[in-house]
Order: structure tokens, then sequence, then C-alpha cells
């Protein structure tokens, strides 16, 4: 009988030492949660003000070269006729001028370079430090 005491007492401490060890694993992911959310709360903020940006500069370089007959600079042959707008001749002299997919692609990435940069520069207004990066 004092055998078998003895041995419940052994299994009851191993019993203990084995929810303790699933305690503190529970614990210490807990924690390595809550760290992780609010740091994605500064990543969103990041990505939620570059992805605003490009949704407006994309917007705006669609109307644009949209109202310019599918280019970003107006190239000869064209008309300022309005004085405010320059539209170009997709045919003059029996030739076509009309722009590809591919040179509207072009237009429409020369004319989003540079205000992706601006973009970029007013991130230096949101303060966030990740790991061994600082934006």
């Amino acid at each position: 009988m004092k055998d078998l005491r003895g041995q419940i007492s052994v299994f009851v401490i191993i019993g203990l030492l084995v929810l303790l060890s699933i305690g503190l694993i529970m614990f210490s992911l807990q924690q390595g949660k809550i760290s992780q959310t609010s740091g994605g709360v500064e990543e969103e903020s990041v990505r939620a003000y570059v992805q605003g940006c490009l949704d407006e500069t994309t917007k705006e370089a669609l109307f644009t070269i949209g109202l310019r007959g599918g280019y970003n600079i107006v190239p000869e042959p064209k008309t300022d006729a309005l004085m405010i707008l320059s539209i170009p001749y997709f045919l003059y002299d029996q030739k076509t001028y009309i722009p590809s997919l591919d040179e509207i692609a072009n237009q429409m990435e020369q004319y989003l370079s540079m205000p992706l940069d601006s973009c970029l520069v007013g991130l230096s207004n949101i303060s966030c430090v990740r790991g061994s990066y600082a934006i």
C-alpha cells in the first residue's frame, strides 16, 4: 500500500508539471500574439496610406491620359487650339497616330513615376519602427 501512495504522488507531481508547462506555453504564445497585433496596427496605417495615395494617383493618371488621347505628353502632330489642352491628331497626312496599348501603358508608367515619390515622402509623417527597419 505504501508503494502505491508513493507511485500516486509521483504521477500527481508529473501531472502538475505538465499542466504548468502547458500554462507557460499558452501564456508565452498569447504574449507573442499581443506584440504582433500592436505592430500590425502600425503596418496597417502605412499600408493604408500608401494604398490610398496610389489609388488617387492612378485615378488622376487615367483621367489625364484619357483626356490627352492616350498620351501623357502629347507628341506632334497635335493642336493647341484650346490653349489649355493639347489634342493629338490620330490621322494626319494619311498616317495614323493612334497609340497602342503598350504605348499607353508606358505613358501611364511615366506619369505615375513622379507622384509615387511624393507618396513615399509622405511616409515621414508616420512613425513606425519594426524590427531593424525604421520608416
